[in-house]
């Protein structure tokens, strides 16, 4: 259940994870308050954990996974509904918006709908109503997302993802735990 108490420890969880993979990363946001901050951090993420097909030989084929965020850049207003259509049974995800730097809109959609969110809470906000939007109506992952959304609801959430993952994965959630410890620790003294 997603009572208030929950969601505070998830908005905090995904605060940790923002800032433990921008240390990572070493991504420095323009300013603390960007709305587009998370951006960069999801998108590092998900090219740090693609699962790769093909065994361990050199020949392996890295999945073309979609990003769990579309940005649509300088859209026409007369283009924002095409944008936003989906198709049927289309697995959730975020549709940014941007004119320039500047956040302009802000969507999660799929299964042929649209949920518009506040474009003053920016990304981090999205992506936590994403998480909200899977694990309320009881979701299964699509392979697209399912690496980004394991570990999102492995950090955010504090739930175990029990389905295969990439070496990728596997490596940057022990980079992220080791992190995060020491965030921890840090805070607690």
């Amino acid at each position: 259940m997603l009572g208030s108490e929950r969601v505070a420890t998830m908005v905090k969880n995904l605060k940790t994870l923002l800032f433990v993979v921008e240390d990572i990363s070493n991504i420095t946001p323009q300013s603390q308050n960007d709305p587009l901050r998370m951006l960069p951090v999801i998108l590092y993420i998900e090219k740090r954990i693609k699962m790769k097909h093909g065994g361990k030989s050199s020949s392996s084929v890295t999945s073309k996974a979609a990003s769990v965020i579309t940005l649509a850049e300088d859209v026409a207003d007369e283009d924002i509904k095409s944008i936003l259509k989906t198709k049927e049974c289309e697995a959730p995800h975020v549709v940014a918006f941007t004119t320039g730097s500047e956040l302009t809109g802000l969507y999660i959609v799929g299964d042929t709908r649209h949920i518009t969110i506040d474009k003053k809470e920016g990304i981090m906000s999205a992506v936590l109503k994403l998480i909200a939007t899977y694990y309320v109506f009881d979701l299964s992952y699509p392979k697209s997302h399912s690496m980004i959304l394991g570990l999102l609801q492995s950090f955010v959430v504090e739930e175990a993802f029990k389905q295969k993952t990439s070496q990728g994965y596997k490596v940057l959630s022990k980079e992220i735990r080791e992190k995060w410890n020491v965030c921890i620790a840090e805070a607690s003294q």
